[in-house]
């Protein structure tokens, strides 16, 4: 297709230059200049030149001079790329060589039944009255693939309404991007219990990120009487809110909101990596979030979130008590988080965490017990990718956190479970610093089916113990990932000193 566009725009360079009228013959070059290059540096256009000042001029030296530059476009990624009519040298002896070097004349967009097409034009570089480039749509096309709502995307350019024009058709095949499961029931002691989960990453088409998840039913104390009759815990409702736009204001800004009510058991339906036994599982958080991000160019983007949250513990049974030198009275947690990351960000993904690859530093405030203490924590990840086959590929993650000052007990980083550390249990470790490595080797079985085997080595060494890697927890394993309609599921299953466990989560890893 590109190759016809290309014929479309030719003219041979021998017949342009036979226009040269026959009394230029004896004159001589006094300078070349160019019109019309934005792409290319001159420079690097005037190394294939053969015309050069001081020397005769020559008609079919200027043709193959003019094929040489549009063969330098073409390497260049710019397929359309040519040298106007009109070219040639004037009776001062300047030769002008009028550059058209390929626009995109409009932008056409197929098959988006329900998202806006606005929505899909302002994620492209490739825009009406842009220059035609290969690379710039190879990345419009991974960047709308990436927004994960197009199972397939292609991009198709065609002869525009004269040459050095093109028609750019953009066709995608939506896919699913809604998810919508509640289920509900009535009991005399506890009455009404159920849940309601609605996301839509998509939302009516705009690209938006809406998630509403609500759970009632029994939370808490669990307790067994004497006669063997079992008691639940409490009932309580818990909601979680969120929202998120990719675009505000302009392409490059991002924000979202977060409102819950929510207690650690929540919302887990798949991953099960909770232990009763330990003060965490009892851990309800109400609070509000706000994230902003801006995109600074070269694939970096620099976030901010403030939140503010009350966390307590009263759920929990009177043994189950905090960690020596902790304590678990009742939170109120304020804190600012400024993260430089890779690649873009999602409140309801990256940021509720270290971002994939990227650092974060936190200033925090809490009260606790009639008193007011600050805290900063810092995070660093790197994540990489080797290829090593068509199919295979080594995928590495490191992460580390430290924090300083008085970190109260709900902000202690949690080392163990399907995130970090697979075969512990939840935050089987906690501490005021942390170092997690995850190494996995993936394998592509089909198109929606990957098996992997994996090593993690991590530990989270509590407040005033030194650090000390010999202390680093290990855990092998293999898995599976299978790509469903509402995302990729992963179902792994470790070894570490603990003995074995199971991993069932939604999502990516990393």
């Amino acid at each position: 297709m590109l190759l016809l566009l290309a014929a479309l725009v030719w003219l041979s360079p021998a017949a342009r230059a036979a226009e040269a009228d026959a009394a230029t013959a004896g004159l001589v070059v006094k300078g070349v200049r160019f019109t019309g290059v934005t792409q290319l540096p001159e420079a690097k256009l005037r190394e294939v030149l053969h015309t050069r000042p001081g020397q005769p001029f020559d008609a079919e030296a200027l043709a193959r001079d003019v094929q040489a530059v549009e063969a330098l476009y073409r390497q260049a990624g710019y397929p359309l790329a040519h040298v106007a009519a009109g070219f040639g040298i004037d009776a001062e002896g300047v030769v002008t060589l009028p550059i058209n070097e390929g626009r995109i004349e409009k932008v056409v967009v197929k098959g988006a039944k329900k998202t806006r097409h606005h929505v899909i034009t302002r994620e492209l570089e490739s825009r009406a009255g842009q220059v035609y480039r290969r690379e710039a749509l190879a990345d419009d096309r991974r960047r709308l693939y990436d927004l994960g709502f197009f199972e397939s995307v292609s991009m198709v350019p065609s002869a525009g309404s004269e040459p050095g024009k093109a028609v750019l058709t953009v066709e995608v095949k939506e896919r699913l991007t809604g998810n919508v499961a509640a289920a509900a029931g009535y009991a005399s002691s506890a009455g009404l219990v159920g849940f309601v989960q609605l996301s839509d990453s998509n939302f009516l088409g705009t690209g938006q990120t809406i998630s509403v998840n609500w759970q009632r039913g029994s939370y808490g104390t669990r307790t067994f009487l004497d006669d063997g009759t079992y008691l639940g815990g409490q009932m309580r409702s818990g909601l979680d809110v969120g929202w998120f736009s990719p675009w505000l204001f302009s392409r490059k800004f991002s924000a979202g909101l977060r409102y819950f009510d929510t207690g650690t058991q929540q919302f887990t339906y798949f991953d099960q990596d909770y232990e009763d036994d330990t003060l965490k599982f009892y851990e309800w958080r109400h609070g509000t979030w706000l994230t902003l991000a801006r995109e600074l160019g070269h694939g970096m983007t620099l976030g901010f979130l403030a939140r503010r949250e009350r966390v307590d513990y009263s759920l929990a049974p009177p043994e189950i008590t905090a960690p020596a030198g902790e304590s678990a009275a009742p939170t109120r947690v304020s804190s600012v988080r400024l993260s430089m990351a890779r690649g873009p960000m999602n409140p309801f993904s990256e940021m509720q965490g270290i971002p994939r690859t990227g650092a974060y530093l936190e200033l925090g405030q809490a009260d606790a017990n009639g008193q007011r203490q600050s805290y900063q924590k810092l995070g660093i990840t790197s994540t990489h990718y080797l290829p090593l086959s068509k199919k295979d590929v080594l995928a590495s993650r490191v992460q580390l956190g430290w924090s300083f000052g008085a970190v109260p007990f709900s902000e202690l980083y949690g080392v163990g479970g399907a995130q970090t550390l697979r075969s512990y249990s939840w935050s089987r470790f906690l501490g005021t610093r942390m170092l997690v490595v995850n190494t996995e080797w993936r394998h592509q079985i089909t198109s929606g089916l990957a098996a992997t085997a994996f090593l993690d080595l991590g530990y989270a060494w509590p407040r005033g113990v030194t650090l000390n890697l010999g202390d680093l927890r290990p855990a092998v394993g293999l898995g599976l990932r299978v790509v469903t309609p509402f995302g990729p599921i992963r179902l792994d299953y470790a070894f570490g000193r603990d003995g074995g466990r199971a991993h069932l989560t939604t999502g990516d890893r990393f």
